[in-house]
Parts: C-alpha cells; sequence; structure tokens
C-alpha cells in the first residue's frame, strides 16, 4: 500500500512541475489535413470546411470544430473529427460504416 501511495506522491510531484501549455480556444471555419496514401507514399494537404463532409476516397470525413491557439501562444491545434467508411454506390446496404470519432491535435 505505501508503494501505491508513493507512485501516487511521485506522479503529483511529477505532473506539478510540467510547464504550462495553452489549450487551443480560437475557432476556424477550415480544418487542414495532411493526408498519407500509404500504398503510394504520396501526401498531400486537404482543406474540409467546419460542419460539411467531404470525400477522400472511400472515406467520408466530417470536421465539426477546428480550434487553434492565438498567436501569442506556442502554435497549437485541435480538430473534432468524424470519418467514416463510405460503401459503393452499388452495394446492396449504403450505411456508412464509423471509423473514427475524436480530437486531433497537431503541434
Amino acid at each position: 500500500m505505501r508503494q501505491v501511495a508513493r507512485a501516487v506522491a511521485a506522479l503529483g510531484l511529477g505532473l506539478a512541475t510540467l510547464p504550462f501549455r495553452a489549450a487551443p480556444t480560437l475557432p476556424h471555419q477550415t480544418v487542414v489535413l495532411q493526408t498519407l496514401d500509404k500504398v503510394t507514399a504520396r501526401t498531400g494537404l486537404i482543406e474540409a470546411p467546419v460542419g460539411e463532409e467531404m470525400r477522400l476516397g472511400t472515406l467520408g470525413i466530417t470536421a465539426r470544430t477546428c480550434l487553434e491557439t492565438p498567436p501569442t501562444e506556442p502554435p497549437e491545434s485541435a480538430a473534432f473529427l468524424e470519418i467514416q467508411e463510405l460503401p459503393p454506390a452499388s452495394a446492396a446496404d449504403t450505411t456508412p460504416v464509423p471509423l473514427f470519432s475524436g480530437w486531433m491535435f497537431a503541434s
């Protein structure tokens, strides 16, 4: 039991000494995403308007929000994305398959 208490105390001390980093707070209307095609090793940049679904191959990407830190703080960005696999038009079941829903961060 004492070992657990020491570990928790050490963890608390370690967290107290971490530098403070500002959270992203400035909203944007467009998300800029970098893409990587793992088959061809090609990279690219795409811009997705917040609230609109855009297609990238068989994926449907919807950015729900995009935030950035103020210019006076270290650069940090965060976007809440929903990514779905879209079935081909010829498929019997045309229901999209959810793949990811959550925050993505960039420094």
